[in-house]
């Protein structure tokens, strides 16, 4: 399993609301959500020209009132030697360089601790104060996940316009108290022979108890099942606290990527229609 392996995987498996497919990369957008799909991905191993390739992406990103945004494979770990000019190069043209990423991969023909045995939510459980992990569906999830990360109604709205288009190779975990409180949840999607896991969030007060292990491990199963061989998933470089969750289940770092942003330049009459000015001041 290879950088471009996971790479179709990861865009198969994490869809945007639109995109828009270019000679030399595809373009996703979801309302300005996430990076991840509200950029530029380069396809590997097509040739473009930097100047061409920047003038048609910011053209699109104005038009959409977006900043441009690229998303970058580290030169180090990228097939192409283009790439490892255009990092240089964007840099040089006022893109900033933001969320540097590690993509973590684990074998999962190897990975012991996917035939752990799954929870039981029994009475037992419950009395000794002990979590049970459910598997729900898209909508029970996002009501979990929106508690845990504290995301907007508008947020879990479009997560949903984006995940509704994968739910039948999905698979929803969240993890619940005694009391039946969402502690911990994730997902996974599988394309192929690959699952994806994506959406980890736990409760700050239930950290350091293996909720997040527990939860991982029953998504890494069911693509196990499923005849999955490989799982992945994606971290911030700086996230060094979940980083040592996933070594200890075996995930290793296979490549890394980050984003170049360049911030959107607004114009005073088009600033004028999008923030108007009131007695008071600017509406922000």
């Amino acid at each position: 399993m290879n950088v471009v392996d996971i790479e179709q995987a990861s865009r198969t498996a994490w869809p945007a609301l639109q995109e828009k497919e270019l000679p030399f990369g595809v373009l996703r957008f979801s309302k300005g959500l996430t990076p991840r799909s509200n950029s530029l991905t380069l396809f590997m191993g097509a040739p473009f020209n930097f100047i061409n390739m920047l003038s048609v992406t910011e053209d699109i990103f104005r038009k959409r009132r977006l900043p441009s945004i690229l998303r970058v494979i580290d030169p180090g770990n990228a097939p192409d030697e283009q790439f490892k000019e255009l990092d240089c190069y964007l840099a040089n043209s006022g893109y900033a360089l933001e969320a540097p990423t590690e993509v973590m991969l684990v074998n999962l023909e190897t990975h012991s601790n996917v035939h752990l045995q799954k929870s039981r939510c029994t009475k037992e459980n419950k009395l000794k104060n002990l979590f049970c992990i459910h598997l729900c569906g898209i909508d029970d999830w996002l009501v979990a996940w929106a508690e845990l990360t504290l995301a907007s109604e508008e947020k879990s709205r479009i997560f949903h316009g984006m995940l509704s288009t994968r739910s039948k190779t999905s698979h929803f975990l969240v993890a619940r108290d005694y009391t039946g409180k969402a502690v911990s949840c994730g997902m996974s999607v599988q394309a192929e022979k690959t699952i994806g896991v994506f959406g980890m969030a736990t409760h700050k007060h239930s950290r350091r108890k293996g909720l997040a292990s527990s939860v991982i491990n029953q998504l890494l199963q069911w693509g196990s099942e499923n005849e999955a061989t490989h799982g992945y998933l994606q971290v911030e470089r700086a996230n060094y606290s979940a980083k040592r969750v996933y070594e200890k289940l075996g995930f290793r770092k296979l490549y890394s990527y980050w984003y170049r942003v360049k911030p959107l330049a607004i114009n005073p009459l088009l600033l004028s229609q999008i923030y108007p000015k009131t007695e008071t001041g600017r509406v922000w």
